[in-house]
């Protein structure tokens, strides 16, 4: 794992209909990969590398709740990334510098930017895949919304999105709508005993993945991306954790490969 580039994503300041940061790093990012993208009219960052008739689809958002950070957007300035240890291992969060020049504690914004730095390191590690990152999802998945139909989702066998605390969370069901049928579980049962996952939760609250899986005819499914306390001044990044849903996501990926997974509705 990339913990520079951890360490960097986590430090670009964000909130939602306040992404430009992350998205001009993005861009950037994609630039120097030599990796094929691009920016829709809503502002949400599309990738794709290789040739294939269809491809996983990692998904994640960019922007977060913590409105604090609305001032130092655009302005060059970044978020203090603290390392410390607690008893879930090491530890990352995040301080900024108020006008008095007193820092101070802020949200780290792993919900959701550790899950945006878990797609660019699957974007590394495969040579077909796409990668879609979202704005305005904390305020009701608009991005995601405004995006359906978009040529380059069209082309998704299946969607993987990392939006999720803790270290073993797997979402089934979220904001009423299922995610992936028996089947596809059953496909994927054998990887989730290898990472000692929890049971698939039925119980989730609104992300990206449920306007895709309500609009797309084949198989989803929201990952854990290591972020801890979120929605909170002190919430934190578990470093161990975000190595496991990459590698968690690398073996979901090897298992399923790029073919595409219709959805069966039963």
């Amino acid at each position: 794992m990339d913990k520079k580039l951890l360490k960097t994503v986590l430090s670009i300041p964000s909130c939602s209909r306040n992404e430009d940061d992350v998205r001009d790093f993005l861009v950037a990012w994609a630039e120097g990969m030599g990796i094929e993208h691009r920016v829709d009219e809503f502002g949400n960052v599309f990738m794709r590398k290789g040739e294939a008739e269809s491809y996983p689809c990692v998904v994640a958002h960019m922007d977060t709740v913590h409105r604090d950070q609305i001032d130092i957007v655009g302005e060059g300035k970044s978020l203090h990334i603290v390392e410390s240890k607690n008893s879930e291992g090491d530890i990352l969060y995040a301080q900024r510098e108020l006008p008095s020049g007193v820092m101070a504690s802020t949200g780290i914004g792993g919900d959701d930017k550790a899950g945006v730095f878990i797609v660019l390191e699957l974007l590394k590690k495969f040579d077909n895949i796409m990668g879609a990152f979202f704005v305005e999802e904390e305020i009701g998945c608009f991005g995601s919304k405004k995006a359906i139909g978009d040529e380059w989702l069209e082309q998704a066998g299946y969607f993987i999105q990392f939006d999720a605390p803790t270290d073993d969370w797997i979402s089934k069901v979220c904001s009423g709508i299922i995610l992936f049928d028996d089947e596809f579980e059953k496909l994927l049962e054998p990887v989730w005993e290898q990472f000692e996952m929890s049971k698939p939760s039925i119980s989730d609250p609104f992300t990206d993945i449920k306007e895709l899986r309500k609009n797309y005819d084949v198989n989803c499914i929201n990952y854990f991306a290591g972020y801890m306390d979120m929605h909170t001044p002190f919430e934190y990044v578990v470093v161990d954790y975000v190595q496991k849903a990459i590698d968690l996501a690398d073996a979901t990926i090897r298992t399923l490969g790029t073919d595409k997974y219709l959805f069966n509705k039963g």
